[in-house]
């Protein structure tokens, strides 16, 4: 078949004419903790039951509350009652069609005013740009050939998150022999301390005890301009690290500003609110201003190292110290004297290094699928805009299966 053969121009088709919409049911009565079955809702699988509503392939769409969400489902299932599924598609492929209507805002043909719903007329009035049936099918191909290599790349990470939580759980609180062994009870040496059991040659310290310098700035708001020196605040500071800047100030408001003294590289930046006790190395990457609710912590590195600090922050922020701190306040927010108060475990600054190396490098790998990741969402949400509008055709792969053939 040749390529001029797939150049008629894409149907356009009204989705009453592709599948039919129906109404989920409530699952009362057939829910069930070892049912086989899976009950979607808005959010994927809710709960489990021991009868199904459809067999086959479908597409979930929300029809109260969560409206903006695209699911493809297959198998035995139960859609609740707040969601549509499609059924009986008719001279289409399921998956291309669930990737079309990914591309549509369904925000959009919300008719509530309180909470969102759609009408099934609205939907069944959305128009669509149909290809041929073998084109459908080689896009959709393409689609989840893609979106499986990003759930695989999320479940690495996920894994990855998990062995760097375990490690900083054993490494922070047991520390590593001279081996690069984890130390235990049963082969090393421990000892009592108000924070429980510790290796013998550690020692318990307050992070007051060990700083050079504490800055936190708790003037008023600067005035801010389009460009100038970066403000650090509290919003730029996520995931260990300094994200994206949003905001500047001139020179001369930078200059009034840091009387109080400047932030070296790699000191600890610290979050007391909005959100509280995120944490991340202070940049060497030029000058910065610190705001409201930004505090830099900079530790006596011949005692305790500085990532090492940030790590025991990290820590701290996992388990829920902060949280427990601040729970049930209207505006949780930590004091600089709470971070000075902070006790913790402290080996020698070679274990320190250590330490920190094995958890930087960690760390660095799940960035580096982090990335990947986003490389991966980026290349499908170009690949969706290309094909599922006819700007780049899959007809050429098309003519090579028939040639193949």
């Amino acid at each position: 078949m040749s390529t001029a053969e797939y150049s008629d121009a894409w149907k356009k088709v009204k989705l009453r004419q592709l599948a039919k919409i129906r109404y989920g049911k409530s699952p009362n009565g057939m829910l069930s903790i070892d049912g086989p079955y899976p009950v979607i809702g808005t959010g994927g699988t809710e709960r489990h039951g021991n009868g199904f509503l459809h067999e086959g392939d479908s597409i979930i769409l929300g029809r109260k509350g969560t409206i903006d969400r695209v699911q493809m489902v297959g198998g035995r299932f139960w859609p609740i009652d707040t969601v549509y599924y499609l059924t009986d598609f008719w001279d289409v492929s399921p998956h291309w069609l669930f990737y079309f209507l990914e591309t549509i805002d369904l925000r959009k043909l919300n008719e509530a005013t309180g909470v969102p719903s759609l009408s099934r007329e609205m939907l069944y009035q959305i128009e669509i740009s149909k290809p041929r049936k073998d084109e459908q099918r080689k896009i959709a191909e393409i689609l989840s050939t893609v979106d499986r290599t990003i759930e695989q790349t999320k479940a690495v990470i996920a894994k990855q998150q998990r062995i760097k939580n375990g490690l900083m759980q054993d490494l922070l609180t047991k520390g590593i022999d001279g081996q690069g062994n984890i130390r235990s009870e049963q082969t090393h040496e421990f000892k009592d301390s108000p924070l429980g059991r510790i290796p013998a040659d550690w020692e318990i310290s307050t992070v007051g005890e060990k700083v050079d310098f504490i800055t936190d700035y708790r003037g008023k708001t600067p005035p801010y301009t389009n460009s100038g020196t970066p403000v650090l605040s509290a919003e730029s500071i996520g995931d260990g690290r300094v994200r994206a800047i949003t905001r500047y100030v001139s020179e001369d408001t930078y200059r009034r500003w840091t009387t109080r003294g400047l932030p070296e590289e790699d000191d600890v930046v610290f979050t007391t609110e909005a959100p509280v006790g995120e944490v991340a190395p202070f940049p060497g990457d030029g000058t910065y201003l610190l705001t409201r609710r930004v505090i830099a912590i900079r530790p006596d590195v011949f005692s305790l190292r500085k990532r090492f600090l940030y790590w025991i922050l990290v820590r701290e922020k996992r388990i829920g110290y902060w949280e427990a701190r601040t729970a049930g306040t209207t505006a949780p927010r930590i004091r600089k004297q709470d971070i000075l108060n902070l006790e913790m475990r402290l080996p020698p600054p070679e274990e320190q290094d250590q330490i920190t190396t094995i958890l930087n490098t960690q760390d660095s790998l799940i960035f580096e699928y982090g990335r990947e990741k986003t490389k991966l969402v980026n290349l499908k949400s170009a690949l969706m805009q290309d094909l599922l509008t006819g700007k780049v055709r899959v007809t050429p792969l098309l003519d090579k299966e028939d040639g193949a053939g």
